[in-house]
């Protein structure tokens, strides 16, 4: 991860556990978005396609949104939308 990103808080050996692994814990009352850019090479969209494959065979509530662009998708508008109506929604 370190020499993807070059972000010096994934130097060396870190503990990780992969969201996969937790799914179980998630609560079927829960609703998980799942965002990614297209052309992301830090969090390949096959690893949040899997994530969502196993969020659908274990039932669980989620919604894929996979949007234009790489791992920098924070300000797009259907990253925002997606933030907005999970905010709404919990109001």
């Amino acid at each position: 991860m370190f020499e993807a990103s070059g972000y010096d808080g994934f130097a060396g050996d870190l503990d990780v556990r992969s969201p996969i692994d937790l799914v179980n814990q998630i609560p079927k009352t829960t609703r998980v978005d799942v965002l990614v850019g297209q052309m992301d090479t830090v969090t390949k969209p096959a690893l949040s396609r899997a994530y969502a494959d196993t969020l659908s065979e274990l039932e669980k509530r989620f919604r894929l949104t996979v949007v234009d662009g790489d791992h920098e998708i924070f300000l797009a508008e259907d990253v925002l939308s997606v933030v907005t109506a999970a905010v709404e929604e919990a109001r």
